[in-house]
């Protein structure tokens, strides 16, 4: 645990996690973070959650992505905001990720166990259900089936070490590559952001994941420095 930074504490590793902590992701697979209520939270790299479990509620405010394991407590629900976006359980396993596109901010959720409500900052409502992601952009929440749910025993790829893609732009795959690793990515060229890339790649050798990428459109991959590249058309 490191250093108090006003009412706050900053956590990196496995630990417990209480009222006003403020937990930091790091860069690599995460450890789970203990809450004093029994729930877990695991952050990917650039994010940050802090936590406020007070009486009545839990409330997480998250910044970037983080994976939630909610211990049951009907009389204090579990809710976890980011941009205006409330996702609330009683208990049960889900991702948040908020996430930036072309068209502006957005917010996904998937749950892996049991349910979430999830309300959107204009006061749209829906339930979404284990195998069912949420996608919420512009106050509107689209939901869709998963096709290939991960086990309700498992955890988010990105918190195992490894990315996995279905026609993601390669703008968005290296956007979770820079976050996983800290690497720094630059792209050259009118189409290489809009690439789409679809595979798992494992993040502990960024260099190799980036290589695999640019294989199949036949860009170019020019390490700038140490942990800064370029993907440039061929």
């Amino acid at each position: 645990m490191a250093a108090g930074i006003g009412a706050a504490v900053v956590l990196i590793g496995g630990g417990l996690s209480s009222r006003g902590d403020l937990i930091v992701g790091r860069r690599g697979a995460p450890e789970p973070i203990a809450l004093a209520d029994g729930s877990a939270v695991r952050l990917n790299g650039q994010s940050e959650v802090r936590v406020d479990l007070g009486a009545h509620e839990r409330v997480l405010r998250l910044k970037g992505e983080g994976f939630f394991e909610v211990a049951p407590d009907r009389s204090r629900p579990f809710s976890v905001e980011v941009d205006g976006v409330r996702v609330t359980a009683v208990g049960t396993r889900f991702n948040v990720d908020q996430r930036r596109t072309p068209e502006g901010r957005m917010v996904e959720v998937v749950v892996f166990e049991g349910s979430v409500r999830v309300v959107s900052n204009r006061g749209m409502t829906m339930k979404i259900l284990a195998g069912e992601r949420a996608l919420v952009s512009g106050g509107v929440i689209e939901r869709t089936t998963l096709i290939r749910p991960e086990p309700e025993t498992d955890v988010p790829s990105w918190a195992k070490g490894w990315l996995e893609f279905d026609e993601a732009t390669l703008a968005s795959v290296v956007e979770d590559l820079e976050r996983a690793t800290g690497v720094q990515v630059t792209l050259s060229g009118p189409t290489v952001g809009r690439a789409l890339i679809s595979g798992r790649f494992a993040y502990d050798r960024p260099e190799d994941a980036l290589a695999a990428m640019v294989r199949i459109h036949g860009f170019k991959l020019t390490r700038q420095q140490a942990d800064q590249f370029e993907i440039s058309e061929g």
